[in-house]
Parts: C-alpha cells; structure tokens; sequence
C-alpha cells in the first residue's frame, strides 16, 4: 500500500520541482521520479513523516508547485518542513542524482591497523603537535 495517493504525489512532484529545479547539469526532482519511488523509500525509513506530509498536501489541493510551496511555507511550517525532508532526502537517494554529483555511494575501504594514517606521514597534524597541548585544567572533574 502506497503512502500517497496520486493527487498527492502530483502535488508533491510540483513542490519538489519548484524546490529542486533542473539546473547546472543536475536533473530536476521529477527527472528523478521523487514524487514515486524514492519518496516511498523515504516515508519507508520515516513514518514520522507521512502524517505530515499529507496535512500539508490536503491544504494545497490543485495548486501549482510554487504557489503551493510558498502558501505552506506560511500556513503549515511544519508540514512544510516535512514535505521539504521527503524532497531532499529521496532526491539524495537517486541513482542519477548521486551520477550527476559524481559520488558512487559508500565504498567499502580495507583499514590496515599497522599503517600509518595519511595525515600523520603527510606533515597537516605538525603544527599542532609543535603547538603541544592547549586546554583549560578542570578541576574536581
């Protein structure tokens, strides 16, 4: 069973557009379907933000993205910031998006114990090590 009804993610498709437009190389938030799939994923991960969600979208029924979007922003902060969460995070969660930002998502990275970490051969921590220790004595903690 979907979160939202049709209606509802028509609405939500026309707010995250007017939030994420197309721009500068990275896909809109309807290229990326937010509105469908990611945002399922989303309320998936956080039911919290269903109820929200849907306040919000029953007080702008028919309105386009940007009048809706600036009309909630004033009526229902709230719900507003929930639609706004959906948005950002399911359009974070897109395959293209992350393509378009060029991050392939999380790398497993082998840790070598024995090695000596980048940043100790690499001189960044040497001006605080000749610095020595700063800090305010707390006594009786």
């Amino acid at each position: 069973m979907s979160a939202l009804t049709q209606t509802e993610r028509d609405i939500l498709a026309g707010i995250a557009d007017y939030l994420i437009p197309e721009a500068e190389g990275m896909p809109s938030a309807s290229q990326v379907n937010l509105a469908s799939e990611l945002a399922d994923r989303v309320f998936a991960v956080r039911h919290d933000l269903v109820g929200p969600v849907r306040g919000a979208l029953g007080k702008v029924p028919g309105l386009a993205g940007e009048v809706a979007a600036k009309k909630l922003a004033d009526i229902d902060p709230e719900g507003f910031h929930a639609i706004t969460t959906v948005a950002s995070a399911g359009y974070f969660m897109s395959p293209k998006t992350r393509e378009a930002l060029g991050y392939p998502g999380q790398e497993s990275r082998p840790f070598d114990p024995d090695k000596t970490t980048d940043y100790l051969e690499d001189g960044l921590l040497q001006p605080v090590i000749d610095r020595g220790p700063i800090y305010k004595p707390t006594p009786g903690l």
